[in-house]
C-alpha cells in the first residue's frame, strides 16, 4: 500500500514538472508571433476610449488557435480580430483603454493571450496610461504620414479631446515648418465638460523629397468670458509632431544600371522596372548621352518593364568608363517623374583579332602574286648546254678545219 502511494506521488510530481516545462516552451513559441509587447497611451482624458492593436502573425506551418484573451484591469478591454490563424496569416489583439470605467489616475493592465492549438501556450502584453480630468489629448498622439508620393499626399485626421472645461475653444493652428498645411479645424462635440474638435492636415505640394518633420501648435482659449489683467483672452498652445517621407511618383529598380565591357561596334541590353503607387503611362525617356535606345510600352498600369539598349558605335566617345542619366516622363508631365544613373565601360576590340581580319595570310598571298622561281626561269631561259652547242662549234673540230697542218704547207 505504501509502495503504491509512493509511486502515485512520484507520478504527480513528474506530470506537474512536465506540464510546467510544456507551458514554458509554449510561451516561448507563442511570443515569437508578436512584434511588440508593450504600449503606453500616455495622458488620456477622462471619457476617451483610445485603442491600440498588437499585431500577431502565424510563422508556423500548423494552424494557430487563440483560446482566450483576458485583461487584469477593467481599464482595458482586449479582443482578438481573428481566433484562427493559418500559416503566415496575420491578426491583431485590439486593446481599448476604457477610461470612463475606472476614473482618473495611472492605470496598467496585463493582457494574457492563451493558445490551445497546435500547443498549449500563452503570451502576455502590457498597456498603460494616465487618465486625467480637465486635460487635452490628441488621437493619434502624432501625425504620421509615412511614405508618400509626390502629387499624392494623403489627408490625416486628428481628434482633439478636452474634458473639465466646457468653455474651451480652438482658435488657431500654427506651424514651424513649411512642409505641412492645415485644411480644417471644426468642433464635433460639446457636452457637459467634454469638448471635441477634428483637425485635418496634409503635406504641401511644395514639400521637398526626403524626410519631412516638425510640429503643429494648436492655440486654445480657456474660456471666452475669462480675460487677463490687460483685457486679453487667456490663450495657451499644445504641440503635436508630424513626420513623413516624400518619394518620387515611381520607384526605379535597379537604382544604378551598370553596363560593363561593351566593345565598339557591339551592343548590350538590360531590363529595368518602374513601379508606381497608381497606374501611369510612360510618355518619354531622355538621355544626356548618345548610343541609348529605351523600349517601353504606352499602357496605363502600375508596373512597367523597360529594355535599355546601348550600342558603342564609332561615333561614341573615347573608350573607358562613362556616366550618364536616363530621365523618365509619365502621363505627359513637363517635370520628370524619376531618373536613374547609368555607368558604361566602353572597350576597344583586341588588336590581334583586328589585324587578322583586316589582312590576308602572307603565305597564300605571296604564292598567288609571285610565281615559283624555278618554273618561271626554266620557261624564260633555255638550258645553257644545248644553246652553247648550237651557237659555237667544238674547239678541236674548228681548229683542224680552219688551218692546215705544218707538213702540207711546206
Amino acid at each position: 500500500m505504501f509502495y503504491n502511494r509512493l509511486l502515485f506521488r512520484l507520478f504527480v510530481v513528474f506530470a506537474a514538472s512536465w506540464g510546467s516545462a510544456g507551458v514554458l516552451q509554449g510561451q516561448e513559441w507563442a511570443r515569437k508571433m508578436f512584434t511588440d509587447y508593450d504600449h503606453d497611451f500616455k495622458e488620456v482624458n477622462l471619457g476617451e476610449k483610445p485603442e491600440y492593436r498588437f499585431k500577431i502573425k502565424n510563422i508556423f506551418k500548423e494552424d494557430i488557435t487563440i483560446q482566450s484573451v483576458s485583461s487584469s484591469c477593467g481599464c482595458t478591454i482586449a479582443t482578438p480580430t481573428k481566433k484562427v490563424l493559418k500559416m503566415y496569416e496575420e491578426g491583431e489583439i485590439l486593446c481599448q483603454f476604457n477610461t470612463p470605467a475606472v476614473g482618473a489616475g495611472y492605470k496598467q493592465a496585463t493582457i494574457t493571450v492563451r493558445f490551445d492549438k497546435p500547443f498549449v501556450g500563452e503570451c502576455q502584453l502590457t498597456v498603460r496610461g494616465t487618465i486625467v480630468s480637465g486635460g487635452i489629448s490628441f488621437t493619434p498622439s502624432q501625425i504620421e504620414f509615412g511614405q508618400v508620393t509626390e502629387g499624392y499626399f494623403p489627408v490625416k485626421t486628428i481628434k482633439i479631446s478636452a474634458s473639465g472645461n466646457s468653455g474651451l475653444r480652438v482658435l488657431d493652428v500654427k506651424s514651424t515648418s513649411g512642409s505641412i498645411k492645415v485644411l480644417s479645424v471644426r468642433e464635433t462635440l460639446r457636452r457637459g465638460q467634454l469638448v471635441n474638435y477634428e483637425l485635418k492636415a496634409q503635406l504641401k505640394e511644395s514639400a521637398e523629397k526626403g524626410f519631412a518633420k516638425g510640429e503643429l501648435f494648436v492655440v486654445f482659449e480657456k474660456n471666452p468670458r475669462v480675460r487677463d489683467r490687460g483685457g486679453r483672452p487667456v490663450l495657451f498652445e499644445k504641440p503635436i509632431s508630424f513626420s513623413g517621407n516624400v518619394v518620387t511618383p515611381i520607384q526605379i529598380s535597379p537604382k544604378l544600371l551598370s553596363l560593363s565591357d561593351v566593345e565598339v561596334g557591339k551592343s548590350v541590353a538590360k531590363k529595368i522596372l518602374l513601379i508606381g503607387t497608381v497606374p501611369f503611362k510612360i510618355t518619354d525617356v531622355r538621355c544626356d548621352s548618345d548610343g541609348f535606345d529605351v523600349r517601353a510600352d504606352k499602357e496605363l498600369k502600375k508596373s512597367h518593364q523597360l529594355e535599355v539598349i546601348f550600342e558603342a558605335t564609332e561615333s561614341t566617345e573615347a573608350s573607358g568608363t562613362q556616366e550618364c542619366e536616363l530621365t523618365f516622363y509619365t502621363d505627359g508631365k513637363e517635370t520628370p517623374s524619376g531618373s536613374m544613373k547609368v555607368i558604361v565601360n566602353i572597350v576597344k576590340p583586341e588588336p590581334k583579332e583586328s589585324d587578322t581580319e583586316a589582312k590576308p595570310e602572307p603565305e597564300e598571298n605571296d604564292t598567288k602574286a609571285n610565281p615559283e622561281p624555278e618554273e618561271n626561269d626554266t620557261k624564260a631561259k633555255p638550258e645553257p648546254e644545248e644553246n652553247d652547242t648550237k651557237a659555237k662549234p667544238e674547239p678541236e673540230i674548228s681548229g683542224s678545219e680552219g688551218k692546215p697542218d705544218g707538213s702540207g704547207s711546206n
